[in-house]
């Protein structure tokens, strides 16, 4: 989705609402850890800062599913952003400049219309946890059946423990 800026970017302090929903693969977020239901939704307000510096801010909505480090069970994420981004006139969609080594936090655009997906992509993305777990308390998978210990009991751990310890030997004794 492109935003014409054309009218905002004249006089700043103004205002435009923007909303628009975008599909996984429109923000590039298929083939990751995280499965994304369609649609990703953004309501919010892009504004003029002067000089051609736009800053858009609103809440990006969507819906995850990930997979549980310990269990690999399915966990539905659902996600509400906040977004703060500033754009500039002249920089790239990833905030570089082919020439200037330093690091801008800026997003960029060229012309008259902005492309917010970068900048809502990079959001969702810092938004997700490094770590998913189906609860705080997953007991997580045996290391020796694969049984799900959350759902099943098994001995397995302490059979193998008894079975390896080098102290076994003295539970024969008399």
């Amino acid at each position: 989705m492109l935003i014409d800026i054309r009218t905002i970017t004249r006089v700043p302090g103004t205002e435009l609402a923007v909303s628009g929903t975008w599909t996984p693969r429109g923000l590039d977020l298929e083939g990751g850890d995280y499965v994304f239901s369609d649609p990703i939704r953004f309501e919010g307000i892009l504004s003029s800062a002067g000089q051609g510096v736009l800053r858009l801010k609103g809440n990006l909505s969507a819906s995850a599913l990930g997979t549980c480090a310990r269990c690999l069970a399915p966990v539905p994420m659902p996600l509400a952003v906040p977004v703060e981004e500033t754009f500039r006139p002249g920089l790239g969609p990833d905030g570089t400049v082919a020439d200037d080594p330093t690091e801008d936090p800026s997003f960029g655009y060229e012309g008259h219309l902005l492309d917010p997906a970068e900048a809502l992509r990079t959001a969702l993305l810092l938004a997700l946890p490094g770590r998913v777990l189906c609860r705080d308390d997953c007991r997580g998978l045996c290391p020796v059946c694969g049984n799900d210990r959350n759902t099943t009991e098994c001995d397995c751990l302490e059979t193998q423990r008894n079975r390896l310890s080098p102290f076994r030997d003295l539970e024969k004794l008399p």
